[in-house]
């Protein structure tokens, strides 16, 4: 496993870069530590989907079969928000905006971004080309989404 903070990447908070095995476990392990911090408002959750709707709509257009990207508001369930966008409408900028939307009530939640060649080919994959997880203070990513944001130069 290959970790690198980086502070301050695309204006991100504590970056950690690590391969995408270890990224899933640590996901894992996180999702009862958020389900535990957060209340059990769903409510909270759907402001957050609309709030992250609000965010990348203008720039990718409405989340549906038509566009490069959609939400599933129960992947992971409450206190998690999973969204899976195509790789060429992946822009790292959303990843700023979107962390920025972790602060007062959405806090203690995480935002999954899933980084797909085609997300609706029929031939998609199951796993994600890389992923990113946002924390309101930290953001873990795979190192393959890493290096395709060029913050390494290669891949172990």
């Amino acid at each position: 496993m290959q970790e690198r903070g980086t502070p301050g990447l695309f204006g991100l908070h504590g970056v950690r870069i690590v391969h995408i095995d270890q990224f899933w476990l640590e996901l894992e392990r996180l999702d009862h530590s958020v389900f535990d911090a957060i209340d059990d408002d769903y409510g909270v959750d759907i402001d957050l989907m609309l709030a992250v709707s609000d965010c990348l709509e203008p720039h990718l257009g409405d989340a549906d079969e038509s566009t490069g990207w959609w939400q599933n508001d129960q992947y992971y369930g409450n206190g998690i928000r999973s969204l899976s966008i195509n790789e060429p409408d992946f822009d790292p900028r959303y990843l700023n905006a979107l962390q920025a939307l972790l602060k007062g009530r959405f806090a203690p939640r995480i935002i999954v971004v899933h980084m797909y060649e085609d997300i609706y080919a029929d031939d998609c994959p199951d796993e994600p080309k890389g992923a990113v997880a946002l924390f309101s203070d930290s953001t873990l990513i795979t190192n393959v989404l890493a290096k395709k944001l060029a913050l390494v130069t290669s891949v172990p």
